[in-house]
């Protein structure tokens, strides 16, 4: 019996998650009655430390109340609070340093007169930029901020998975703090309770950082590692982030694929391992890399995360060892199978024989535990070599087959082709020779769609194995009868997309194995065309919904099937290569696959497949393949702040596409150069470029979100050119298509841009108005880097409106979260907005250094100010040079070019 992943205690059914409610307590008595409830309306348990009679010293208690507590929520607002004797700090502050290992919500409230202790808490806590707060007027507006992220939060960090062992309460996997993200598997592990012990103890050892469990396929490596993970995350509050590379093919894609599934979206040029390392710094966390063989090249990229994040560790499922420094390797052996002659106790007491019998009996519940059958069941996991999935996979077919006449036909097979390719290592023949008699045993028509189901790269659904492979009924049989009968023999999984809708994936052991008998078949090149065209009409159909209509549910949809969109163009572009006719789908795929990869943090992957297919389009016949892989190609590089490189690969589309004479995918083109021209402050040539977009649009019929964007962007470029009532103008168009169109992202950017205009025309009042409306609409959109952006606006709305206090708020609420989201242009800005601030204050020569740093920052990533903040850095440096005189300034800047980002950061928030 495996170890429960539970701690020993017995907890009585009262005891729900805790979370701790740090405040003052008379000054926002009103604010903590709110948070309570909203806390209670999600069955959790609010804690709150309340001053009275208690046999104990108050900080005894509420040490241990948070120490109790699983979720720390603070709220702040005039004042600082109580400081015990003896204690430098007060409570509110103490409380918060001490939940430091514990999920932290922060909420400060807009208040005038806050006490400067708290101001100067609250600036540490941006400073640090490993969490962030969130502002509030109301307990109302709290308890609704408060209620959301609780639900966000639990979802993300405490979801349970569903019971390890059916029917069995002491077998039940806990809700894991941190561990939401393991696979939840509906049957118990057996007969691994040793190596699950020695896996444990090993990641629990301060020396050990990079665990890889290794052995032959089919033998319980990912199960293993699974439980193991389970088992230290209960133990320690680890976070683990399980990372399946199943679908992964090339080394260079592991570290995109890791950055996915921890969510670390990329929004600039930074390296995606800068952004990783910024994001685990602070966290113990584990991560469990499932599948490494096929990208074992990957492992070096491993290591330097590992040395670069001292609390990471790394437990990874691998056939063979990494090689890398440091790594701890842990065979996994298949499991001890009876001697010839065993008792019955013996056999009864075989983990081997427990795990064929007890999947036997889920499919057949009837199934006699005779002596007769414990010594056949022996037999059948000896001729298996004791290997877990080859035990399942022969499992299933009692449904069908006595265990007996199962021994028999499974020997027959066997027989045959362990005798198969020497160069194979023996175990490895074994399951190759398990998975081929399962197959063996099926109809023909199952068979044929086993192999054509061996083309999708991640799940799929029941509409996509009828389109691609059981095409208008082509293999003679009902598709979702051939797939319930394929799961129903352990081929296939049945898998919760979340939806309610079922979506089936395949074993990488069976895929590999259909894949190879469909090559032989000689319809693999067929199937894999039909697989791109498939999969390229979902990246077409929700084009607009990429540019704003319901991005978020777009984007959690799409990462479902991203798998399949990056197996489909990495066909099409080995089709390329090989000089054969690439299929139809890849055109529409490099086209509207660059909205994807921005909205999920994905430039490094989309810019290497894209510029891949850049490579090989090269000498193809057909141009339009070659214009779309450049036009995707520019828009990551754009993204990434490669600018210069934007440009070319732009120009040469646009002229491609000239000569192609497609009016659509000109304009399209010519937005990607008018958007990159902007960025290089080429604003007269991006209002010619962009003039041309807005011609070919209005042409089109019926109008298209893309309209709007469009004179998005021409605004900008007549802002950059200080035409404020053409800017405004434009902006007032495209915001009267965006609402038409019901595209909350382009509502709230379009309204940003008018606070722009009126910023850069001194009209204070109304620009607050146009920010303030676009930063809620951000807001419900979780759209952060926006809503970043918004505040530091508001942050020069509330210096020029004489209110430093707000403004140096506002600009650090920017910083941190800039910070957060590593995005180094939205840094710079924050820091020359903190400039402006020092220069209000009369700290001069701070505010020249900040310039000067915040001027360097913006150079490394190739950006120019936009217009509004250009005249604001003018302003502000024209104060400071009144003040130390024009040497004074040039000295202080130059100063500011040698401080490093951090430093800079840091100076900034003590402006």
């Amino acid at each position: 019996m495996v170890r429960s992943v539970r701690s020993p205690i017995i907890r009585t059914p009262d005891q729900r998650l805790r979370v701790f409610v740090s405040s003052t307590m008379k000054e926002l008595a009103a604010e903590r009655a709110a948070v309570a409830e909203a806390v209670r309306a999600l069955r959790l348990a609010p804690v709150l430390f309340e001053l009275g009679a208690r046999p104990h010293p108050p900080r005894d208690l509420y040490v241990a109340y948070l120490q109790q507590s699983d979720i720390f929520v603070g709220i702040y607002g005039r004042e600082y609070g109580w400081i015990a004797p003896g204690m430098d700090i007060s409570g509110i502050e103490d409380e918060y340093l001490l939940a430091r290992e514990k999920p932290r919500l922060l909420y400060v409230k807009a208040v005038e007169g806050r006490d400067e202790r708290l101001k100067a808490m609250l600036e540490r806590i941006a400073a640090q930029g490993d969490v962030s707060y969130k502002r509030f007027s109301s307990a109302e507006e709290l308890s609704e901020l408060v209620a959301n992220d609780l639900a966000l939060l639990l979802s993300e960090r405490f979801q349970s998975t569903p019971a390890q062992e059916r029917g069995r309460e002491d077998e039940e996997t806990p809700a894991l703090a941190g561990a939401a993200s393991l696979p939840a598997f509906a049957t118990r592990l057996i007969g691994r309770e040793r190596e699950l012990g020695e896996i444990v103890a090993l990641l629990e050892r301060e020396d050990v950082r990079l665990l890889t469990l290794t052995g032959p396929g089919g033998t319980g490596k990912t199960r293993l590692a699974v439980q193991a993970a389970a088992e230290v995350a209960e133990r320690h509050r680890w976070t683990v982030h399980f990372v399946s590379l199943a679908p992964v093919r090339e080394p260079s894609l592991v570290v995109p694929t890791i950055a996915g599934a921890l969510q670390v979206h990329e929004s600039d040029a930074r390296p995606l391992m800068e952004l990783l390392r910024q994001h685990l710094r602070s966290r113990r966390a584990l991560l469990v890399l499932d599948n490494f063989e096929q990208v074992i090249e990957a492992g070096v990229h491993l290591a330097e995360l590992l040395r670069a994040v001292p609390p990471l560790k790394a437990l990874v499922t691998s056939r063979e060892p990494l090689q890398v420094y440091g790594e701890r390797e842990y065979p996994v052996s298949p499991l001890p199978v009876p001697e010839a002659g065993a008792d019955e106790r013996a056999l009864a007491d075989s983990p081997a024989v427990q795990l064929f019998l007890e999947r036997a009996s889920a499919v057949r519940p009837d199934l006699p535990r005779t002596h007769d059958t414990l010594v056949t069941a022996a037999r059948i996991c000896g001729r298996l070599d004791g290997l877990p999935l080859a035990i399942e996979l022969a499992a299933a077919w009692v449904r069908f087959l006595p265990p007996e006449t199962v021994l028999e036909r499974l020997s027959n097979r066997l027989d045959l082709l362990t005798r198969g390719p020497r160069d194979l290592p023996e175990r490895q023949r074994t399951m190759r020779a398990a998975i081929a008699w399962s197959y063996d045993l099926l109809e023909p028509h199952e068979q044929a769609l086993l192999q054509r189901l061996s083309v999708f790269a991640g799940s799929f659904t029941l509409e996509a194995a009828e389109a691609i492979a059981n095409h208008e009924g082509e293999l003679e049989l009902d598709t979702l009868d051939g797939l319930a009968s394929l799961a129903s023999k352990n081929m296939l999984r049945v898998v919760d997309s979340g939806d309610g809708k079922p979506r089936f994936e395949m074993l990488a052991l069976v895929r590999a194995f259909a894949a190879e008998k469909l090559s032989a078949s000689g319809q693999m090149a067929d199937l894999r065309d039909r697989h791109s065209r498939f999969y390229a009409r979902p990246a077409g159909d929700e084009d607009s919904a990429l540019i704003g209509l319901d991005a978020d549910a777009m984007v959690e949809r799409s990462d479902r099937i991203y798998a399949d969109w990056r197996e489909a163009v990495s066909w099409g572009v080995q089709r390329l290569e090989e000089g054969h006719q690439p299929p139809p789908g890849l055109e529409t795929l490099l086209v509207h696959l660059p909205y994807y990869w921005y909205l999920s943090g994905r430039l490094s992957e989309g810019r290497e497949l894209s510029e891949g297919a850049v490579r090989a389009a090269r000498g193809h016949a057909d141009g339009r393949i070659l214009a779309s892989a450049l036009s995707a190609a520019g828009a990551m590089a754009l993204w990434q702040g490669d600018i210069a490189q934007a440009r070319r690969y732009h120009d040469e589309a646009v002229c491609i596409w000239r000569r192609q004479g497609d009016p659509v995918r000109l304009r399209q083109a010519l937005r990607w150069l008018g958007q990159t021209l902007i960025n290089q402050g080429e604003s007269h040539m991006a209002g010619d470029v962009l003039t041309e977009v807005l011609a070919l649009l209005e042409s089109e019929s019926p109008p298209t979100p893309h309209l709007g964007i469009a004179l998005m962007h021409l605004g900008d470029a007549a802002l950059q050119q200080g035409q404020y009532e053409a800017a405004e103008a434009y902006f007032q168009r495209g915001l009267a298509n965006q609402r038409e169109m019901g595209s909350p992202w382009g509502v709230a950017s379009l309204l940003n841009s008018l606070g722009e205009t009126a910023r850069c025309q001194g009209d204070y009042q109304t620009a607050r108005r146009y920010y303030e409306e676009a930063v809620n609409i951000f807001r419900r959109m979780k759209s952060i880097a926006d809503v970043a952006r918004g505040q530091h606006s508001l942050g020069y709305v509330a210096l020029r409106q004489g209110d430093l206090r707000l403004a140096r708020e506002r600009f650090c609420d920017a910083l941190a979260e800039f910070r957060r989201l590593g995005h180094p242009r939205g840094l710079a800005e924050a820091v020359q907005g903190l400039a402006g601030v020092a220069a209000a204050s009369g700290a001069w020569e701070l505010a020249g250094r900040l310039l000067g740093a915040s001027e360097r920052m913006l150079a490394e990533v190739q950006a120019q100010a936009w217009p509004a903040d250009r005249l604001e850095r003018e302003r502000d440096a024209r104060s400071v040079e009144r003040a130390l005189g024009p040497a004074g300034l040039a000295e202080a800047i130059a100063t500011g070019h040698r401080l490093s980002s951090e430093e800079a950061m840091d100076q900034a928030c003590r402006a």
